[in-house]
């Protein structure tokens, strides 16, 4: 028996440590299912960016440029043959030179002579010529011999020959259609035609009588200009160039540690690059290219994921901020990789800033620093020149960063969007100046694409609306704008309940000086405390504040009836709060300012009443939850200082830091902040900001002087 009563008094504990190692084990097996499914969500991630990475692309491991030194290793020996081509500039320059002298080709029209030969027939036998010529068929017989023969010889226009150059090659296709190269001088123009008939007229025929025969109109071009053919044998010639200078064999030193890389040596360079990329894609086997993939990917990840995991341990327990994460470090290198087979270059138009941009709105800077580097690694694996790439995104991304410091207005966004093309465009040149000691190199169509990204930089805008509402995030910049008095639930309360509305201004007050002064989100906290008593609305009279002096409606019901008609304005609040559409995490400060905590005056009321009798707390327990966030729990202190504050009839510094430690030491005891992260450093530092706070608000105006006897008469004179 003695046994008995000596364990029973243990029970007790014992129940309650089962109970807490349950829900410990239950714990555990959350996080347990909650990082097996990240890891899932993760190597997922992983697997679609390996597949979205262009099939067969290889990157050449080294960087070099023209009168920089090499600086790998000793010496770099060829492990394979390969070709030595000549520079795009090279190939370039001569495919303008065939085109400044490229070989003119004139087409033979057999139909010119028929047709002009026939008209000088017609007119013959129409009676249409000169009458010495009808007279004299000599005429007509020596002009038709004429025609024969300069139409045989063929015949040009003249100026045409006048814009062709003495350097020119010119093909004549003849009757036989076959090329043959004339010299410029070789060719008869319809003027030269003209003078030699004239000139050359035999006894007899009279020179002014051939002119009267409009000679002119008979010589017409029959050789002419070939517009088409000129262009089919130029594009032949440019086709037919020979890019191949040269062949570095096996074993061939290319360059060696410390050497300037010379163009030569450069194009060597560029042989061995091609080579390589053509050997790697022939013989490495895809499957085992997308399983390192795969590993080097999700390393990446996990390596953000296990960052985020210890430096925000807050952000990565919500299942939306690890979605909206691994989103963004999808999307935009899987973007990189679908439009790099169309052009390498075709990167730098994907806002990689947005990432920043985006995150740092929505969470914090540390976060979207560490999420925007890893979008830009990933995309290191596709892009030609990783190093350009990193400064462009990594010095701009800088940028952006410092310029979001502070947001308050969407208009801040667009701010520094503006200055992410000027940002690019300074180190792309900086960074062609360095490499290549001149801006020959520099790329007009880089800039274009600059113009380009920045043009979808500018979507981040609209795109954190859609954000916020998918994602259920409010940011500062929303926190501003529902802060704005003017809002209409806040207009409606000032002139509603303006002894309210006064008091959560205060409380306003209060609880963003005592967050800012211990860590936290200031601009939640003072939207929050401007919502968190909208509910009063619904009955303003029958709180203190609004009564103005009036008799108070409380004296005429019983204790639980008031009780309830206050308690109410806590779920009231929740209702008007949701019709109005405010994000929930404003709605939470209104359901957690008083917590699970009681109408303690209409408590102790009803147990006087009623002596004896077990109460229901229920009636007089407000629905909670308690809160959960520090700001949250600050918030609750000020509202319950603010608000008692008002009590006291004197508020010298002894007597308000009394109240406030009774105050603030009743809700702590009460267990009411036990889910926030506020510590009892925290606590002190919040105290002394209100007690601060308080002397500030509720200072005493020093007594104006009034006029004596003596000052008054002698203003009256």
């Amino acid at each position: 028996m003695t046994k008995v009563m000596r364990e029973t008094p243990h029970r007790p504990s014992v129940i309650l440590s089962l109970s807490l190692a349950s829900l410990s084990d239950d714990m555990k097996k959350v996080h347990r299912t909650t990082a097996l499914w990240t890891f899932v969500a993760i190597l997922a991630t992983a697997a679609i960016l390996a597949l979205c990475y262009p099939g067969g692309q290889s990157h050449f491991k080294y960087k070099y440029a023209v009168n920089q030194p090499w600086r790998y290793q000793d010496v770099l020996i060829a492990p394979y043959d390969f070709e030595v081509r000549k520079s795009p500039e090279a190939v370039q320059q001569e495919q303008a030179y065939i085109e400044a002298h490229k070989d003119l080709y004139f087409s033979y029209n057999r139909e010119v002579y028929r047709q002009q030969k026939d008209q000088l027939l017609e007119a013959y036998h129409d009676a249409k010529l000169p009458r010495v010529i009808m007279e004299h068929s000599s005429y007509v017989a020596y002009l038709l011999r004429e025609l024969e023969h300069f139409y045989d010889l063929g015949m040009v226009d003249p100026a045409e020959v006048e814009q062709l150059t003495d350097s020119a090659k010119v093909f004549v296709i003849g009757k036989d259609n076959v090329a043959r190269e004339r010299q410029l001088s070789d060719l008869i123009t319809t003027a030269a035609a003209y003078d030699s008939i004239i000139a050359k007229a035999p006894k007899g025929l009279d020179s002014l009588t051939l002119r009267q025969a409009d000679l002119a109109a008979l010589l017409m071009p029959n050789v002419i200009y070939d517009t088409d053919q000129t262009s089919r044998m130029a594009d032949a010639r440019i086709a037919s160039i020979n890019e191949v200078v040269g062949v570095v064999f096996k074993g061939t030193k290319i360059v060696g540690l410390g050497e300037m890389v010379t163009p030569e040596i450069y194009q060597k360079l560029k042989g061995y690059e091609s080579a390589y990329n053509e050997y790697a894609r022939s013989t490495s086997d895809i499957v085992i290219v997308r399983l390192g993939l795969l590993a080097l990917i999700a390393g990446t990840l996990l390596g953000l994921y296990f960052y985020l995991r210890i430096a925000r341990p807050d952000l990565m327990s919500e299942r939306r901020n690890r979605l909206f994460l691994l989103l963004q470090v999808l999307l935009f290198p899987a973007a990189s990789y679908l439009l790099a087979p169309i052009s390498p270059m075709v990167v730098y138009v994907i806002p990689y800033c947005m990432v920043l941009i985006l995150t740092r709105v929505v969470m914090d800077g540390r976060t979207a620093l560490v999420t925007f580097i890893t979008a830009v690694l990933l995309t290191t694996l596709v892009v030609p020149d990783a190093a350009l790439f990193l400064l462009l995104q990594v010095i701009s991304g800088a940028v952006v960063l410092a310029t979001l410091s502070d947001i308050s207005q969407r208009r801040d966004l667009i701010y520094s969007a503006v200055w992410v093309p000027f940002v690019q465009i300074t180190v792309y040149t900086a960074y062609t100046l360095a490499m290549e000691g001149t801006l020959t190199g520099f790329d007009i169509n880089l800039v274009w694409y600059f113009a380009i990204g920045f043009i979808f930089l500018m979507f981040s805008y609209p795109l954190l609306y859609i954000v916020e509402k998918v994602f259920g995030y409010i940011t500062p910049i929303s926190l501003v704008e529902l802060g704005d008095i003017n809002k209409p639930l806040l207009k409606r309360e000032s002139e509603v309940a303006p002894g309210t509305f006064q008091h959560v201004l205060n409380v306003s007050i209060l609880s963003t000086a005592a967050i800012s002064k211990i860590g936290g989100n200031v601009q939640l906290t003072r939207t929050g405390a401007l919502y968190h008593d909208i509910g009063k609305m619904k009955n303003p009279i029958y709180f203190t504040e609004n009564q103005g002096g009036e008799n108070n409606p409380h004296f005429k019901l019983r204790p639980e009836e008031s009780a309830k008609i206050i308690i109410s304005h806590v779920t009231d609040g929740v209702e008007m709060a949701r019709n109005a559409k405010l994000p929930e995490q404003i709605i939470d400060f209104i359901r957690t300012h008083h917590g699970l905590g009681m109408t303690k005056y209409f408590y102790i009321q009803y147990c006087n009443e009623h002596p004896g009798e077990v109460v229901d707390e229920s009636m007089f327990r407000y629905p909670g939850p308690n809160p959960w966030t520090r700001e949250q729990g600050v918030m609750m202190l000020a509202d319950q200082v603010e608000a008692s504050s008002r009590s006291l009839k004197e508020m010298n510094e002894e007597i308000l830091t009394n109240h406030i430690d009774k105050i603030v030491d009743g809700i702590v005891s009460g267990g009411y902040l036990r889910n926030t992260p506020l510590t009892l450093k925290d606590i002190e530092m919040i105290k002394q900001v209100f007690l601060d706070k308080l002397r500030t608000m509720n200072h005493s105006r020093i007594k104006y002087p009034e006029l004596n006897k003596e000052a008054k008469a002698a203003q009256a004179k």
